[in-house]
């Protein structure tokens, strides 16, 4: 899994992002799509495109106020959630800290 480090009132979590691939079926993003994500977040933009971290996902962008990944060649849609877990869980285990702030 790919995390960026949080810290909350109750300790440090890491914030992982990750998209359903099936029902119930979650599986992270990549570390850089990752990082995208946050920033995008962060800073409230309601739409990013993943070619910006990952070119091989140049048909796909995020609608960053429904959670949604859009397939612009099919219309498919998946969706997307941003979880935290506690540091010493298996998704804190690996992590990395976001060092540039520009999107």
């Amino acid at each position: 899994m790919t995390a960026v480090t949080a810290i909350s009132p109750n300790g440090s979590y890491v914030v992982v992002w990750e998209w359903e691939n099936r029902p119930n079926r979650w599986r992270p993003y990549s570390p850089e799509v990752t990082q995208l994500l946050e920033r995008a977040h962060n800073k409230k933009i309601n739409r990013i495109y993943l070619k910006d971290a990952d070119p091989l996902l140049s048909d796909y962008y995020i609608n960053m106020t429904s959670f949604e990944q859009l397939c612009e060649t099919t219309g498919t849609k998946y969706s997307v959630r941003r979880e935290f877990y506690p540091q010493t869980s298996p998704a804190g285990k690996v992590h990395y800290h976001i060092t540039n702030d520009n999107l």
